[in-house]
């Protein structure tokens, strides 16, 4: 009896043990790798930091007026600075999002374009009335029409136009803009683009 009770005791011993082969590739597992502590939370909340931006710039506008080119053109013996709009994503924004004070009256923007065409502006986004003025490719004023801010609706040219100038409202008043006024614009001043 003794005998067969230590036969069982070492037959259960000999079975929970694994195979030498098996017992040759145990290896002891590596502790595991230790992360850093993450840092605490700082308990002292902190302001949201404030956005600076430089004097005049107005962050509804993709082109700030700062970064745009300036150039002069000339009309009954006056000059007129003008910011220039010589390629379709400037020539789309315009003058939208300005206020009186970003456009003083005795400043424009002039919109170059690759040749004369049928032209028509509209007001979208707009915030304040304009003087505009279709010129042809020799320089001649085409036509001149009061624009009315937010009015979207199309303003069309009285003929071909290869330019456009915006002005404030009461801006064309000093110079005499007219229909037929001859305009001066630098040979240097064309399209970026096929616009």
């Amino acid at each position: 009896m003794k005998t067969l009770a230590l036969a069982v005791i070492v037959a259960l011993a000999a079975g929970c043990q694994p195979p030498a082969e098996a017992k040759a590739d145990t290896k002891t597992p590596e502790p595991p790798v230790s992360q850093p502590d993450p840092k605490p939370a700082d308990p002292t909340p902190k302001e949201p930091q404030k956005q600076t931006h430089p004097k005049g710039f107005n962050e509804s506008r993709l082109y700030q007026l700062a970064d745009l080119e300036v150039v002069e053109i000339e009309v009954n013996g006056k000059k007129i600075k003008c910011w220039l709009m010589d390629e379709d994503g400037k020539r789309q924004e315009g003058m939208m999002f300005l206020n009186s004070a970003e456009a003083p009256k005795d400043h424009g923007m002039l919109f170059v374009f690759s040749k004369d065409e049928p032209r028509s502006f509209w007001m979208r986004n707009t915030l304040i009335d304009l003087d505009l003025a279709y010129i042809s490719s020799k320089g001649k004023t085409v036509s001149v029409h009061r624009l009315k801010n937010l009015d979207e609706t199309g303003v069309p040219s009285k003929g071909p136009a290869m330019y456009v100038l915006e002005m404030p409202a009461g801006g064309f008043a000093p110079f005499k803009i007219v229909q037929g006024s001859q305009f001066k614009i630098p040979a240097k001043v064309k399209s970026k683009d096929a616009g």
